[in-house]
This record gives structure tokens, sequence and C-alpha cells, in this order.
């Protein structure tokens, strides 16, 4: 605990403004209350995950304040000589964002920052349209409001891969958090004309999908207080469907006062929507949310008077089926180049039988959409071309404007896909055509969550012993096959992953949370019909869940509970 009152009294002396005024708060806590905090805040040091750098937004090593910032961006500015900044709505992302501005622009590096908040997945279009070295952007996608967070992209518009980012930690780790370093305004301001260039490359893209049927479909859509409502109504307008917006949520709104978590992954950020739905005449055929920096996305879909959601892993399928019946007619569409769809390790299976018989090559990466993004720059260099790539946290891309997952343009896709069957639930009737012909397929992500330093320390005790574990006698089920990436020779896939395979094509995958305290346990089961995937895939949940209960209970404090949520990576 002397370490912890050591470096809170060299913040405090040495800090200012808000984070400053944080820090003296805290001396009116009770001392157990005093001493929590300090170990929260200065027991661990925040660090890349998943998506960035991802915090509370507090004072200390670990948390997202003006010192973070200003070190990430010294460290950057050792990298490259130019850079985009977004940001999202959250508190304080304007500000973090114009803090690293004025930090970069002092080291010499040329800066745009948009004038206003702009979705992730612009920013990587704008990388790659003007030609700049690097991008950051202020978010903490669909995290608590408490949360913000700093994504970093390289030249190409691609979120950083580890090794660029062990690089950018170097740099930065030559800066303490307390440099003195000027701040220089010799920054520019992006405007209207980006958003306009971003809204014309989509709308050029998905034109060749585009088949009217004469009728202007009903689509009722709410950003979730984010960034998505100055670019989604105006994409499917200008493609004549009749876009609605949920009012209430198309205001910015740090505290996200609507909803639990602003994530199109929770149902129950649908529920304002749901609700205005059920009470419009006639009641529109889809409902989509996006997340506040708007590069997820999720769906609904009318059937029979009543609302059904499409998990990230049938969207994902949906849409590969439809660029896929497409694809023939497409301008661009050249017969001697291999098609290629790319998906992460935990997103279902479902494709693969599909891609097979359609002769399309399935390319997979470790969590986290940057494996992908990064692959689809590699296999432009391969005489292959680039189908789609999606992972199963409601993320998915199509084009070349991008290499981020894009809500915005895949709203659009949605939009077409409807149009190109006629309806919503036309739609459901061609997922179960794929799995009539393919198989049926059950895929989920268990969540088990814990709290602060502690917890970070109870999820690592949890993943060396399911390593130390002898997994035939840890499972009734019979083990098929293991992986560790931890011990991967390829450092691509080197990762705190584990899986493991069991049989009738069961598995499930180990892996913390990259952006918070949580133990993610994904589960997928297959048969030839829903009957028989549905009772392989309840064997498997109830197998899964006794024996990482024990575990968990096996360590001193943990909460032995495992929680079936949405995956909120």
């Amino acid at each position: 605990m002397n370490d912890y009152l050591l470096r809170y009294q060299e913040w405090l002396e040495k800090s200012a403004g808000w984070v400053r005024e944080d820090l003296e708060s805290l001396k009116f806590l009770p001392s157990r209350d005093f001493e929590e905090q300090l170990r929260e805040r200065f027991g661990l040091l925040a660090d890349f995950g998943t998506g960035g750098i991802r915090q509370i937004v507090r004072a200390g090593t670990n948390g997202l304040n003006d010192p973070w910032v200003i070190r990430v961006s010294l460290g950057l500015s050792r990298m490259v000589k130019s850079a985009i900044i977004a940001y999202d709505t959250r508190h304080r992302s304007r500000y973090f964002a114009l803090l690293a501005a004025r930090t970069l622009a002092a080291q010499g590096v040329r800066v745009l920052v948009f004038d206003e908040p702009a979705p992730t997945p612009v920013l990587s279009f704008a990388i790659r349209r003007l030609k700049t070295q690097s991008g950051l952007v202020i978010t903490a996608s669909h995290n608590e409001p408490a949360y913000n967070g700093i994504k970093v992209y390289d030249n190409r518009g691609v979120q950083m891969v580890p090794s660029r980012i062990e690089t950018l930690k170097t740099h930065l780790e030559s800066f303490g958090f307390f440099e003195r370093v000027p701040e220089a305004y010799a920054y520019d301001f992006l405007g209207e004309e980006i958003k306009t260039e971003y809204l014309k490359e989509v709308s050029r893209e998905n034109a060749p999908f585009d088949l009217p049927d004469g009728r202007r479909h009903l689509i009722l859509y709410t950003p979730l207080h984010g960034t998505g409502g100055a670019y989604i109504p105006p994409l499917l307008d200008r493609f004549g469907f009749d876009c609605r917006v949920v009012e209430k949520q198309s205001r910015a709104d740090p505290t996200f006062s609507t909803v639990r978590y602003p994530n199109p992954e929770d149902p129950e950020a649908f529920g304002l929507a749901l609700t205005q739905a059920k009470g419009m005449h006639p009641m529109p055929e889809m409902i989509l949310a996006t997340d506040p920096d708007a590069d997820r996305i999720g769906v609904y879909l009318l059937e029979n008077d009543s609302y059904r959601p499409l998990s990230g892993n049938e969207i994902g399928l949906l849409l590969t089926d439809f660029l896929v019946r497409a694809t023939p007619t497409h301008p661009e569409r050249t017969e001697d180049r291999t098609r290629v769809l790319l998906k992460t390790i935990v997103t279902s299976d479902s494709v693969k039988p599909y891609a097979l018989k359609n002769r399309i090559e399935v390319i997979e990466t470790l969590t986290g959409f940057k494996f992908l993004g990064d692959r689809i720059e590699a296999i432009n260099g391969e005489n292959k071309e680039f189908l789609a790539a999606y992972e199963e946290s409601y993320g998915f891309l199509h084009g070349d404007h991008a290499r981020d997952k894009d809500a915005l343009s895949t709203a659009l896709l949605l939009g077409l896909l409807l149009r190109n069957l006629g309806s919503a639930s036309r739609m459901i009737d061609r997922l179960q055509e794929i799995y009539r012909e393919f198989g049926f397929y059950r895929d989920s992500a268990e969540t088990q969550r814990f709290e602060g330093s502690e917890g970070a320390r109870r999820i690592e005790e949890f993943m060396s012993a399911l390593r130390a574990a002898d997994p035939h006698r840890l499972f009734s089920l019979p083990v098929e096959a293991v992986r560790d990436y931890n011990v991967e020779v390829d450092p691509l896939w080197r990762a705190d992953v584990f899986l493991v395979r069991f049989n009738q094509g069961m598995k499930a995958i180990f892996r913390p949370s990259g952006t918070e305290t949580k133990l993610k346990i994904y589960l997928s089961a297959v048969g030839k019909t829903q009957e028989e995937c549905e009772g392989r895939y309840h064997t498997l949940k109830t197998e899964i869940t006794r024996a990482a209960s024990g575990m968990l209970a096996s360590l001193t404090t943990a909460d032995p509970s495992l929680k079936d949520q949405q995956n909120r990576e």
C-alpha cells in the first residue's frame, strides 16, 4: 500500500485541472475506501487490449486521463508525421481529442481533427482517403458511460496489431506521466467534406446490389446517443428507404440515459425502439441500432407482428449469402480470383460449409477486427478478392472504403437485402433455408464478470488453472483436441486463448475480454436438425457451466456463478 500511496502523492503534486480535483476528492473517503481506490487506480497500468486502451475516466495509472492521452500521443509522435483524430459522444471525448491534437502538433506531426463526433469506420476511411500515416479515435465503443478509450490506427486504416502496438508502447514508455511538453494549436479541422466523400463512396460500392422493387421499405433506427445518427438516415434515404429514428436516442448524451449499456448486442438497448415500432402503423420491417462509435450494428426483423433479433453470426451469414448471390452480376467481379471471407476464431463455423460449396476461401484470425483488417490488406497482394469480414460481436465489413467494422455501410447492405428478398420474414426464411442445407448451429458467449484489479488477477488464475488441468478429467464429454494459443510459435497467433473440441462438433473457447474484467467462454454446437443442434448445445452448456463454476469456486473469493449474457467484449 505504501507504493500506491507514493504514486498517489506524486500524481497529486504534479497533476492539474480535473485530474488533480479527482485526486483531491479521494481524501474525503473513509480509510478503507481510500485504500481501495489507491489499489484500483495505482495497482495496475492501463494497457492496450482487443480495442485499444479502454478504462474508466479517472486519475491514476489505471484510468483514462490527461497524462495517459499525452503519453500515448508522445509515443505516436515518434512513429508518424501525420495523423487524423476522431472522437465519439462520451464524456471528455472531444476534450481528449484536442489534447492529443495539441500534443502531436507540438511534436511536428501534421494533425487533422474531425470538427464533430464521428464514427470509427469514417476515421478508417479518412486515413485511407487522405493518406495519413496514422489515426486516433477517442472512444470506449459500447462500454458503460464511465469509460473512455483510445484506438490507434496505422496508415492502412487498420487498428494497430500487437506488433505495432508493442513498438508504440516502447516509445511511450520512454516518457513519464508528467513530461513537460509544449502544446501547439497548429492543427486543422475536417468538416462536412469528408462525410460527403464517405457517403458517396459507400453509395458507389453498394449501388450494384440495389434491385429496386418500387416500395419504400420502412426501417426504424436508433444511434443509442452515438455518432451514427448523422450517417445512417441520409444513407438509407439516398437509396429510397423510409428511415425513421428513435428521437429520444438521437441526441448525443454521454450518460446514455435511456440504456443500461449502449450496446446493440444487449436486448435491453432495443427497448425504446421496440416500443416505438409496435406503436407505428404500419410497423417497421426492420429495426437497427448502432453503438456510440457506430462500428457495431444490431438488427430486429418483423415476423408475424413481433420482432425477432438476429445474432452477430446470423447477420454475417445472411449478408455473406446476399453478397455471393449478387456478385455474379457485380460489374467489378472477376472469375480468375479466389473470393475470400474472413472471420475470427470465436465466430460461428456456420459459414464454412456454405463457403465450401460456393468455392470461397475462409480465413480465420484471433479475436479483434484489427486482425481481420490486417489480413484484408495481405490478401490484396495475393490475386484474391475480398468478399467480406465479420465477427460474432456484431461487426461486419465489405467493400474497400475502410479496414474496420462498419455499422454504417452494413446498415445499407441490410436494407438492400431486405429489398432483395422482399420482406423481413423472407430474410428469416432464407436463414432457415441455409441451415437446412448446411446444418443448424447454436453459438453463444457466456460471461463471468469480475471487478477491478482483483478481478483481473482472478481471471489470470482461472486461465492458469485451466491450462494446468487434464481436460479428459476436467470434462465429462469426450475431448477430441485442445489448443492453447498462449504457446503458439507464430506471434500472430499467440494470445491468452484456450480452445477445447469435443465430439459431435461441439467446442468451447475460453479467453479474457480484451476491454473489460470479464472471462468469456464461447460455446458452439452443430446438428443436422434444429432439435439435434439444440440438444447438443444444452449438453455442452451444462457441462461447461459445471466445469467452469467448479474451477471458479476453487479460487478463493471468486463468484462461482456463470452468467449467460450477450457478448459485451
